[in-house]
């Protein structure tokens, strides 16, 4: 039973290298499809849509391959953990860079999250400190959800309204990763999201989760998405800002992050954020610190927008 459950998790992995160099394909494909189009070369682009088609159609059937093995996986007598850590183990062992590896390890453990504790379900377990968990990791499945939808969506609505090549490179980089880490959402490689999701945390308390716990975990986790965000914003100081201006690109995607994360809060839970810039951040990343609180606003103020017009649900 081990070595089948072995040589499903190196398939798995070479299945998700393969997904990652697709993926990178259709990045490149798309990228190209906006240059021809800013060039007006119909034959060029023509062969670029085609190139663009043919990497989709490709990324579907070794998708639909990997679902097959996630599925020879004995997911109701394997301990997670334990599947983890050997999974790690095989991927540490594969001639693949860094980053890469960190794409795939996250795909395998978001769609693990999926496919056990795809609905916040309250826990059955016997012991109180193990119930207490597997109800905190089903409603952390559902922040990451909300996170997810919500960042793509914004992450699209720049896509429909820039033409900067530069700068369309940048967000599609950023969109694509997004879905390459979330298998369940490959849908949204062949449409945009059409509104942001806030839906998650009604459903936690829909299926009888514990108010407060939900709560918490919604705060806590969004907590971490935004200082881990606002960290990376800050890397770009004033001196890069104006050295490289270019790098404004790769700071909007992370702008958008905060944004999509401070939308899933709900107006009190925001007060409770404890964000400070320190002086040397303020010194040296003034710029920076500038668009985060803009984003932080711009959470807010969108999350009015999409409550008027009763896009989620959401209390």
């Amino acid at each position: 039973m081990e070595q089948i459950q072995t040589k499903i998790l190196q398939e798995i992995i070479n299945r998700s290298e393969s997904l990652n160099n697709l993926y990178q394909t259709l990045l490149i494909a798309k990228i190209d499809e906006n240059k021809e189009k800013e060039n007006e070369t119909l034959k060029k682009e023509n062969e670029t849509l085609k190139k663009e088609n043919e990497t989709l159609i490709h990324i579907d059937i070794v998708s639909n391959s990997e679902t097959e093995l996630y599925n020879k996986l004995d997911l109701d007598n394997i301990p997670l953990d334990q599947l983890e850590n050997r999974f790690s183990y095989f991927l540490r062992r594969e001639p693949i860079g860094m980053y890469n590896k960190d794409l795939i390890k996250s795909r395998f453990l978001n769609y693990i999250n999926e496919l056990t504790i795809r609905n916040p379900i309250l826990s059955l377990q016997e012991d109180i400190v193990d119930r207490i968990q597997e109800n905190i990791a089903e409603i952390e499945r559902q922040v990451k959800r909300d996170y997810s939808l919500t960042f793509l969506f914004l992450l699209s609505q720049e896509l429909e309204y820039t033409n900067d090549p530069l700068r369309r490179s940048a967000l599609l980089e950023e969109y694509l990763n997004e879905i390459y880490c979330e298998k369940s959402l490959e849908e949204y490689l062949t449409k945009f999201p059409t509104h942001p999701e806030k839906s998650g945390r009604q459903r936690c308390l829909d299926l009888c989760q514990e108010t407060n716990l939900v709560n918490s975990t919604y705060q806590e986790i969004i907590a971490q998405y935004l200082h881990a965000s606002i960290e990376d914003a800050l890397i770009y100081t004033d001196k890069k800002l104006t050295e490289y201006p270019d790098e404004h690109v790769y700071l909007k995607p992370i702008l958008l992050s905060i944004t999509a994360a401070t939308m899933i809060l709900e107006p009190e839970e925001r007060k409770k954020l404890h964000i400070a810039f320190t002086e040397e951040n303020t010194m040296h990343s003034y710029q920076s610190c500038q668009s985060v609180c803009q984003a932080l606003r711009d959470g807010m103020y969108l999350d009015k927008v999409y409550q008027k017009r009763k896009v989620y649900n959401s209390k």
